[in-house]
């Protein structure tokens, strides 16, 4: 089943309200071939892929609400030589079309749950359930899910709309099914 289908069937049959579409990192450093991670000659074919399949579940997400967390990084935070994600830079621009529901929570490492606002968010709307999307795989969705499962959450991993370089696919295959041994579901 398509990603987008599944998510609005499971919300429809959701009485709780609980349900949130968090998409990590959509920004051009990660999707866009003048990016960052592009530079990085990893390809970005499923990226592309990826970010197709997530603004094709933006449109179909109907009354379900919506997170975007965008990395807010410092020069060389994660190696000497790579800045990706800094504030003012075309790289740090959200890449998808976004709406007025939408709302945008920064974080400044890997994991949303690094996050005051992303934390206090989840709290204060009562959300049991994140359907996580985006970038890069083994990085920043991988460590998100992880610190959803350490806390309690229901990670539904949405693999059609979750990305990351061309030669990095192996990678990915092996945190999914991490993930999943963990305790999270991935459609």
């Amino acid at each position: 089943m398509a990603a987008g289908i599944y998510l609005l069937v499971l919300c429809m049959v959701n009485d709780n309200n609980d349900v949130l579409l968090v998409i990590i990192d959509p920004q051009n450093d990660f999707t866009h071939l003048d990016g960052a991670y592009a530079k990085k000659n990893y390809g970005l074919q499923q990226i592309s892929r990826a970010k197709t399949n997530i603004i094709k579940l933006m449109e179909e997400k109907g009354h379900i609400p919506v997170v975007i967390v965008q990395s807010d990084y410092r020069p060389h935070q994660f190696e000497e030589g790579l800045s990706m994600g800094i504030p003012g830079t075309f790289g740090h621009q959200i890449d998808i079309p976004l709406d007025e529901a939408v709302t945008v929570i920064i974080k400044t490492a890997h994991s949303a749950f690094t996050s005051q606002s992303f934390t206090d968010h989840l709290k204060t709307q009562g959300y049991r359930k994140l359907f996580i999307a985006g970038f890069l795989a083994e990085y920043c969705v991988k460590e998100t899910a992880e610190d959803a499962l350490k806390n309690g959450f229901e990670v539904i991993l949405i693999n059609d709309c979750i990305g990351t370089g061309d030669s990095k696919q192996q990678v990915k295959i092996e945190v999914l099914e991490e993930l999943k041994l963990q305790g999270a579901k991935v459609r």
